[in-house]
């Protein structure tokens, strides 16, 4: 009778690890499957740190950066000019995709194993900055904004 008890004892014991076991594998298998979806700490794009956030987070993340107005200092002025009124334009697309495609994953069940043991397969690079700038509308915003405003005729 007593070693009877034991068994079943002893048997709900394990069982009760299994299940806990399973538990917790379903637990850290939902927060991988969240994790997938951003992009690794430590990874910045165009000098922006975008390490946690998903793709569409992280290119908000940049524009807002490179959407900040730019200072000109002329003689003693200080003037602020929207980087788009220069002709800058961010290739933020390109930048994504180089993010993304430096982001190649593995085969899942070898993702997950090297989550579970806290193994980075993080490729540290950055992402460089991609932009174009549009030198005839540069001189058009010197012509048209700063040089009407700021070359004043010497006064006697």
């Amino acid at each position: 009778m007593k070693s009877k008890l034991i068994r079943i004892l002893i048997l709900s014991i394990g069982l009760g690890m299994v299940l806990a076991g399973a538990t917790l594998s379903l637990i850290e298998l939902n927060k991988f499957r969240h994790i997938q979806n951003l992009y690794p700490n430590g990874l910045e794009i165009a000098g922006v740190p975008v390490g946690g956030l998903t793709r569409d987070e992280a290119g908000k993340q940049i524009e807002a950066a490179y959407q900040t107005p730019v200072e000109i200092r002329y003689n003693s002025a200080l003037i602020h000019a929207q980087p788009a009124d220069l002709g800058f334009q961010l290739e933020l697309e390109a930048m994504l995709d180089a993010a993304d495609l430096r982001n190649e994953r593995e085969p899942f069940l070898q993702e997950f194993w090297g989550y579970l043991w806290n193994k980075s397969q993080f490729d540290e690079t950055d992402i460089p900055l991609e932009a174009s700038v549009d030198k005839e509308k540069i001189n058009q915003y010197l012509l048209d904004e700063i040089t009407p405003r700021y070359d004043q005729p010497a006064i006697a």
